[in-house]
């Protein structure tokens, strides 16, 4: 009876409170959306309308954030490059460092398949239902942001993955070093943990960025956050 208790709460009772919630944020946003400010600027003796503007600055926006995400990426790829430089000469640190490399991603590879069911519920859910239902409002939204939670827990689980590679590697060169430098070790972790920092920091805006630019709909900018945040969050409670 447990296993079906647990079941029950993990695939119907989380998945409908969650796709509520959505459906609250959305509705609440599209009442924001609605609103008429009717602004009008005035540059060099010409009007300007607010549309304009408001399209200028999300291209510029949009700009900056691509490149910022790439800049992430590769800032994380030479902290990545920097920890796996750091030489391991103990054969006992490097043996336990290939049985926690093979025993996480073991469990990683389990976890994602799991999730990945759990995924596909949302996903259905969310083409029936968000961010209306789809008998009654535009289908293509709803495709869109049930294609945008898929892109979302794509990029959740890649930096996922990313975090885990890592760290196994991050873990047996800090063990190594703390033998002769408290403050090597520390280095070595601080930039081991950062490069997941920056993979998400990368993919975050990378996904939002491109999501809003193909979609340009807020809808759909939802969509991809809750696929990347509900994925982290299971990943995390294991």
């Amino acid at each position: 009876p447990t296993k079906y208790y647990f079941y029950t709460i993990y695939y119907i009772f989380i998945p409908c409170v969650v796709l509520i919630s959505y459906y609250i944020i959305v509705n609440n946003l599209a009442k924001y959306q609605k609103t008429d400010y009717n602004v009008v600027n005035s540059v060099n003796n010409q009007n300007i309308s607010k549309e304009d503007i408001m399209e200028t600055q999300t291209v510029t926006i949009m700009t900056f954030s691509i490149i910022v995400a790439f800049l992430s990426f590769l800032f994380a790829f030479w902290l990545y490059k920097w920890v796996k430089n750091q030489k391991v000469q103990n054969q006992e640190i490097i043996r336990s460092q290939k049985l926690m490399s093979n025993g996480a991603s073991t469990f990683l590879n389990q976890e994602y398949s799991l999730l990945a069911r759990f995924a596909g519920i949302i996903f259905i859910l969310i083409i029936l239902f968000l961010p209306s239902p789809i008998w009654v409002g535009n289908p293509n939204r709803n495709i869109s942001m049930a294609l945008s939670f898929v892109l979302g827990t794509v990029f959740s689980a890649l930096a996922g993955k990313i975090g885990i590679i890592v760290a196994t590697h991050a873990n047996g060169r800090t063990a190594e070093a703390s033998q002769k430098s408290l403050g090597q070790a520390f280095l070595i972790g601080y930039r081991g943990g950062a490069v997941t920092g920056m993979a998400v920091v990368g993919a975050s805006l990378l996904g939002v960025t491109l999501v809003y630019a193909v979609t340009g709909d807020t809808s759909s900018l939802l969509g991809f956050s809750l696929g990347a945040s509900l994925l982290a969050l299971f990943a995390k409670a294991g």
